[in-house]
């Protein structure tokens, strides 16, 4: 694995348009994930790892090598449509194209949870997923009972989870755990709970803060 997280040498590589630098420029363009204008790797990284896209950088330069070895390896097919119109096989290829862009990824699915056992050990277990480095961001510090007191609703999404505990006439927004790869992310995750009637959660450090004042909170 590698790790490659310096400010870049030039405007070029600053502006995501070469070298290695330009992978996490590449990703938020993917994800259609905004970013300031002049913002470095380093800056373009902290975004996608609080938007959920990578764990971490060195995970996702190795996903990044090992996919350009996969497509180096692997047989490219093509048809013979001598016979086929040169206008109909542009126009076809863009069909396609536009189909693709356009077919709707699947809302993640929240189940309810009812036992605070259950729902701490699925916390502990996702918490274990993520980063290490971003571990601490994640608060369990309430019991099996405080997960099952008079109104507390749990939530999970494959591995991921949250939990919402009443106050006056909305919730908390707490035990949040989103593990991407395996459930919804963290901006899905606030809004399935500002669906369900979420409305102030806590923010343990900047990159964090950051994260929920872009999703809407203030």
């Amino acid at each position: 694995m590698m790790t490659d997280t310096k400010k870049p040498k030039n405007k070029e590589e600053s502006n995501g348009s070469g070298g290695k630098n330009s992978l996490p420029y590449g990703l938020c363009k993917e994800y259609s994930i905004p970013y300031p204008k002049g913002s470095d790797p380093e800056d373009v990284w902290n975004i996608l790892e609080a938007r959920d896209v990578v764990d971490s950088v060195e995970e996702a330069y190795q996903d990044y090598y090992d996919r350009l070895n996969e497509q180096a390896r692997a047989p490219k097919k093509i048809e013979y449509r001598q016979n086929t119109p040169y206008e109909k096989i542009l126009a076809d290829d863009r069909a396609r194209e536009a189909e693709s862009a356009a077919a709707p990824k699947p809302a993640p699915t929240f189940s309810p949870m009812k036992s605070g056992k259950d729902f701490r050990g699925k916390l502990l277990a996702a918490k274990e997923q993520i980063d290490e480095r971003a571990r601490w961001r994640v608060s369990s510090d309430y019991t099996e009972s405080d997960y099952e007191a008079e109104g507390v609703k749990l939530y999970a999404s494959g591995d991921s989870v949250y939990a919402l505990k009443p106050h006056g006439k909305g919730y908390d927004i707490v035990s949040v755990c989103a593990v991407h790869d395996k459930g919804a992310k963290g901006h899905e995750i606030l809004a399935d709970a500002v669906a369900k009637g979420g409305d102030r959660l806590d923010a343990f450090g900047d990159v964090l803060f950051n994260f929920h004042t872009r999703n809407g909170f203030a």
